[in-house]
């Protein structure tokens, strides 16, 4: 039996366990299959049916940025803000050392 013929056959039976209203126990005792067997494959098929959230793969996105050139501001500084994280980056900071910390923040978050 192939992968796909199994998990048809299994998700057939799930559904009839389903719609019987037994429990597992009478329904699998009435049909030979092992109770343990019967929750694996409704978890399993339960599983593959949920989409994936975007939660479970996030990935950074970078933004535009806008810089004012009329800007005679030597003080400035520039804000990022990582979920509620907010860090100010100030002249003569490194470049290297920001990078790492964003990229620090960015595989915690």
């Amino acid at each position: 039996m192939t992968r796909t013929e199994l998990r048809k056959t299994w998700a057939d039976r799930v559904a009839h366990f389903e719609a019987s209203g037994q429990s597992a126990t009478a329904w699998c005792a009435a049909h030979h299959i092992q109770p343990h067997q019967l929750y694996y494959w409704r978890r399993k098929l339960r599983a593959s049916e949920k989409p994936q959230t975007p939660s479970t793969f996030l990935l950074p996105q970078w933004l535009p940025l806008e810089i004012d050139e009329t800007s005679t501001d030597a003080e400035a500084s520039v804000v990022i803000r990582v979920h509620q994280i907010v860090l100010e980056a100030r002249p003569g900071c490194s470049p290297e050392w920001l990078a790492d910390l964003v990229r620090a923040l960015m595989s915690r978050c």
